[in-house]
């Protein structure tokens, strides 16, 4: 049964779809893009013209960021409910009322300030395409550049302001920053990986190791980020038991508990995980892919390379097939499970029973 609709305007919810947190970022944007753009060199620009153009900047991002929920609002009901949609503290239909009214309005702010439709254009229509495929290609990071580089540029076409050299080598700047981020930035964005070796510091205690995969929530000043540990160990309890062991003397599955407990306390936004069952016999390989069917339910995005084909159908989503090194199959994890050239192949005769 749905929730009940909110009694009175959520603005909390709002804040959240709008992702509020990031409007300082996006002010920065505008304001660079105002002084290197200017005409008259380099210099502050006038008070109002400053004020009007960040607030069509954060309008038109919230409106993006509101629309992207919207996109999403399926998958976050079956894998993120704490979402504001999925939830209930917004209606989907509302949320897309809303982000529209925001893009038009920061859009109408730019146009009466005088920034070119063309850009402004091209702006609108690499939102909603990154909206509607961030889930679907996985180079839609270059849109996401995209977004903020073509922000910047309808912000430079706005009267006396031209494309200086100086605002070009910032431009570029900022796209090959989102697009092409470090390993180390991607790590710090929330990426975290399971190696199919486990790479623990075996001549370290469990907790050590555990501690050492905080670095990331610590190092962005998150002051609870110990408290990883007590969820680490009420996901794997024989890790509590072992805390003061040292991780090289552990046996095969507790190792493998160890590295995803290790990757949890980063706080992933995505967490990659390779081949989790190697090496492991059936009954820890259960238990394992137990936990990693916990986390996808718990709103953890999984990225799953795993040979077992049968493990790994029963917990995703969706599933790529590689052969030789290219993509034969894709689609539903369950459409994938009942297909006949995955049965035939991976599954063997048992499955194929079950399916007919």
């Amino acid at each position: 049964m749905a929730p009940p609709a909110p009694a009175r305007f959520p603005v909390r919810a709002w804040f959240d779809l709008a992702r509020a947190g990031n409007f300082p970022s996006v002010a920065s944007n505008v304001l660079a893009a105002l002084v290197l753009s200017s005409a008259a060199g380099a210099h502050w620009p006038a008070g109002g013209l400053l004020a009007v153009a960040i607030l069509a900047g954060c309008l038109i991002y919230a409106g993006g960021a509101t629309f992207n929920d919207v996109a999403d609002a399926a998958f976050d009901a079956r894998h993120r409910p704490s979402r504001v949609i999925p939830r209930g503290a917004v209606t989907r239909s509302g949320a897309a009322w809303g982000a529209t009214l925001e893009m038009a309005a920061g859009l109408g702010l730019l146009a009466v300030l005088g920034a070119s439709m063309v850009w402004s254009g091209a702006l609108t229509a690499t939102i909603l395409a990154y909206d509607w495929m961030h889930k679907r290609w996985v180079g839609s990071v270059v849109l996401m550049a995209g977004c903020r580089v073509l922000l910047a540029v309808t912000i430079a076409s706005l009267p006396d302001h031209v494309a200086r050299p100086q605002f070009l080598w910032w431009v570029g700047a900022l796209f090959v920053y989102i697009a092409g981020l470090s390993l180390e930035d991607r790590v710090m964005e929330g990426l975290a990986l399971v190696p199919e070796k486990r790479e623990l510091f075996t001549t370290m205690t469990v907790e050590d190791n555990l501690i050492l995969g905080g670095f990331r929530p610590m190092r962005l000043g998150q002051r609870d980020w110990r408290d990883g540990l007590e969820k680490v160990f009420d996901l794997f309890p024989r890790l509590k038991e072992r805390r003061v062991q040292l991780a090289g003397t552990l046996s095969g599955g507790e190792r493998q508990m160890l590295a995803v407990g290790r990757a949890l306390m980063a706080r992933p936004k995505l967490l990659m995980l390779d081949e989790p069952s190697l090496g492991l016999a059936p009954l820890i390989v259960k238990e394992v892919f137990s936990i990693v069917a916990k986390l996808r339910d718990s709103g953890v995005s999984i990225l799953l390379i795993e040979q077992n084909a049968r493990a790994a159908l029963e917990v995703a989503d969706y599933a790529y097939v590689l052969e030789t090194g290219e993509v034969g199959l894709e689609g539903s994890a369950a459409d994938l499970a009942r297909d006949p050239r995955v049965i035939e192949t991976y599954l063997g005769a048992g499955a194929k029973r079950g399916a007919q």
